[in-house]
């Protein structure tokens, strides 16, 4: 199990797709077992999100507000039993949240729990480990291709899919439909790199350890998209069909425009940089209903923090570097050591370990050429910095340097 679950919050957990078969049909059983004893802490947090599962599983019976505000502190307190038989229907669970969200909107003092996004898509490859060897294709209709190169291509043309300019899957043959509902995906594991062409002709550059899932052909109003991880986009223009990228707890709404987007699910703040254009920013939560929009104008970063849920807009004059991966390169300015091992681990698909005497307030600016071997790229890092790096295999140990004290002879 990977451990990401453990910078999760509750509500996250419980929209985990991989998390909710595990509670629904018992799937890796053992593996969910195991992961609790390993990190006992997390133990009461997978309990809650379990029980909130179970609570929102196939239900009909209407209950009233106040019946609903009891069960969410019972959900709090982890003392939520099965009562009398009693299920609640997702979509009435719903009105009842937004009218609490209203409620404390007025100055009343009721406190909503789980902020439950309605639109969330769950990745079918959401199964796929990170740590694989190979990034993957997965059709509509549930085949998988497998892409064989490190940095892969992928263009939707013409009613089919051509990767590496090879390979053609034609798409009607395939009995695959070319509506915007059935969507394909892409995971790109750590160590791979992906870029898209879809059929609008928007590209898309996927970054190491992320999913992206596509539709083969944009038939609404819209080009919706969906991304988990990282991903540089250069939107095709279209003032008629906005393009929305959702993330996480975000989506992001252009027209045509040129920015990036880094939504981890293991981070702690989502990141979106614009370099060209105008994007739109909203959070996907019932409180979104009272909160304006947030507007990018060019060499601006929003951050957006997943658990305290407020953004923060900043100026940024390198927002170049902020796509530099694209083309094999890291830039870093004044940036937190276990973030720039955070993207470490996820291009040359490797683990840190941090030794006690590690301290994580240190400070990075600088370039990395990421086609450098990773040895190449530690002792860089190392040269630059009050720590030394021990390798075995794929699990890198961290420690901080120790000058030795000269010896006086007397």
């Amino acid at each position: 199990m990977e451990k990401k679950y453990l910078k999760y919050s509750t509500e996250e957990l419980a929209q985990d797709l991989r998390f909710i078969r595990w509670v629904n049909r018992g799937e890796n059983e053992s593996r969910w077992r195991q992961f609790v004893n390993e990190y006992p802490d997390f133990e009461l947090k997978l309990k809650t999100a379990k029980k909130l599962v179970q609570l929102l599983e196939d239900s009909h019976q209407e209950l009233e507000k106040q019946e609903v505000n009891r069960i969410w502190e019972k959900i709090r307190e982890g003392e939520l039993n099965q009562q009398h038989g009693k299920r609640i229907q997702l979509t009435r669970l719903l009105k009842y949240a937004a009218v609490l969200v209203l409620f404390l909107a007025l100055g009343g003092g009721v406190s909503f729990f789980f902020l439950y996004d309605s639109s969330a898509y769950y990745f079918t490859g959401s199964d796929i480990d990170m740590h694989s060897s190979k990034s993957k294709l997965i059709l509509s209709n549930g085949n998988e291709v497998d892409l064989d190169r490190d940095h892969s291509t992928i263009a939707l043309k013409d009613e089919s899919i051509e990767i590496n300019n090879d390979s053609i899957i034609n798409l009607k043959q395939n009995q695959l439909e070319l509506v915007e509902e059935k969507l394909n995906e892409v995971v790109v594991p750590y160590g791979k790199r992906t870029k898209l062409v879809l059929d609008d002709g928007t590209k898309v550059w996927l970054n190491a350890g992320s999913r992206f899932a596509f539709p083969a052909k944009f038939a609404g109003d819209s080009r919706t998209v969906y991304l988990e991880g990282e991903a540089y986009f250069e939107v095709a223009p279209n003032p008629k069909k906005a393009f929305l990228v959702n993330v996480n707890k975000l989506q992001v709404r252009v027209l045509g425009t040129r920015f990036n987007v880094s939504a981890y699910n293991s981070d702690e703040t989502i990141e979106t940089v614009l370099i060209e254009g105008k994007v739109a920013i909203k959070e996907k939560s019932r409180l979104a209903a009272f909160k304006r929009d947030i507007y990018l104008e060019p060499n601006q970063k929003a951050i957006f923090n997943k658990d305290k849920r407020n953004s923060v807009v900043l100026e940024d004059s390198k927002v170049e570097n902020a796509i530099g991966w694209v083309n094999g390169w890291f830039s870093f300015s004044q940036d937190n050591l276990v973030h720039v091992f955070n993207r470490l681990e996820r291009y040359y698909n490797v683990q840190f370990r941090y030794d006690e005497s590690f301290v994580s307030d240190e400070l990075l600016t600088g370039k990395l050429d990421m086609s450098e071997s990773l040895d190449e790229v530690l002792s860089y890092i190392s040269n630059m910095s009050e720590i030394q790096f021990r390798i075995e295999k794929d699990i890198i140990y961290v420690n901080k340097k120790y000058n030795k004290i000269p010896l006086i002879n007397k």
